[in-house]
């Protein structure tokens, strides 16, 4: 049996809890039954859903991969003020909108028929007359395009740093690396500390592959500098590393845990002699710009291509009620022309948007 690493009581069949080394959210699906116990888990949850909140934009737009459960909507705020919901993949609607015109009519504005039924059933208890289905029969479907900028807070609070601090320890221990400052560590973690060891690290990046968005924890020893490095890399923009131990004397060692990465885990690159250089490089904001920037440049390409082939899909769904296939059995002149017109229309018209919005980069 081993002990909880914050609280050291003993783990048994009656306190054994699975701790995932990585939050799932966040894509991780590795677990331990010797690292905590159930009341240390459930207790620093919280720490995990503080540093998942700033990043659900990423984990949003990237689909990133759970072990159980979807990525959940969330809400934002645009530029204006006006409330927005983002669901998996970045797709972007707007918030139920209702407007009493008088005592017998409303307008009702949904982002889907699902949230449209929901609100039409709870508006039945102040107008019993109305008639659900007939109003969403005669529903009238528009694609509309933000006009508008999305903000978003990436910042990281306290206790997203501890919960960082904890995925680094949780990988060591489950590593079996010796470490050095281990009440340093579990005192901050547990909330009765100063954090003195968690650098944010902006040099270059030890994990690539061409533009490839990589999130990885890691133990990095280095015989030269004669440490044991705990490295967390989230989407290629956010780096944090632990000196785990200061006077290691083995010889080089690299032992990663991809839990998301957009490519092909071999194809991933490595370069641990990053630390012999660049360890002292802990804060450059123009870095830290720079990997945003580029983060948020392939994730409105996916965007572009995933609104392309929506476009695509929708104008086939049109043209089965247009041209049904009793009457229509081939395609015909008339089929490709409309076709090409409807996607053309619709590919020109999110283009047009999209030239408007080119330079939504972070500044």
């Amino acid at each position: 049996m081993s002990n909880c690493y914050l609280c050291c009581c003993q783990i048994t069949e009656d306190n054994k809890s699975a701790e995932h080394i990585v939050s799932n959210a966040l894509g991780g699906n590795k677990k331990s039954y010797d690292l905590l116990c159930r009341k240390c888990n459930n207790a620093t949850g919280v720490l995990e859903d503080e540093l998942c909140k700033p990043l659900m934009f990423f984990i949003s737009a990237l689909k990133v991969r759970r072990e159980r459960g979807k990525i959940p909507n969330f809400s934002a705020s645009t530029g204006s003020g006006k409330k927005v919901y983002i669901k998996s993949g970045f797709q972007v609607s707007k918030a139920t909108e209702f407007k009493k015109i008088n005592e017998s009519e409303f307008i009702l504005s949904a982002p889907d028929i699902e949230a449209a039924r929901k609100n039409l059933v709870k508006l039945k208890e102040r107008y019993p007359n109305i008639d659900i289905e007939k109003i969403l029969a005669d529903a009238q479907e528009k694609d509309e395009y933000l006009d508008d900028v999305i903000h978003f807070s990436c910042t990281l609070n306290d206790q997203a740093q501890r919960a960082i601090a904890k995925i680094i320890l949780n990988y060591a221990l489950y590593e079996k690396i010796e470490i050095n400052n281990m009440k340093e560590y579990v005192d901050y973690i547990n909330g009765i500390g100063n954090n003195n060891f968690l650098e944010m690290y902006n040099g270059r990046t030890p994990y690539f592959f061409n533009d490839d968005i990589i999130s990885v924890v890691s133990i990095i020893g280095s015989q030269k500098e004669g440490k044991i490095i705990g490295y967390l890399q989230l989407f290629n923009i956010y780096k944090f590393y632990i000196v785990l131990n200061d006077c290691y004397q083995g010889e080089d060692f690299n032992s990663p845990y991809f839990f998301f990465t957009d490519g092909c885990i071999d194809d991933i690159l490595t370069d641990i002699k990053v630390f012999e250089e660049d360890i002292c490089v802990i804060w450059n904001t123009d870095n830290l710009k720079r990997d945003i920037n580029k983060v948020i440049r392939k994730i409105r390409e996916r965007q572009i291509e995933n609104e392309r082939n929506r476009i695509i899909s929708k104008v086939f769904e049109k043209m089965k009620i247009k041209f049904p296939q009793e009457e229509y059995p081939y395609f015909t002149k008339e089929m490709i022309n409309y076709f090409s017109n409807e996607v053309a229309v619709g590919l020109t018209k999110f283009m047009i948007h999209l030239r408007g919005k080119r330079n939504s980069t972070l500044r």
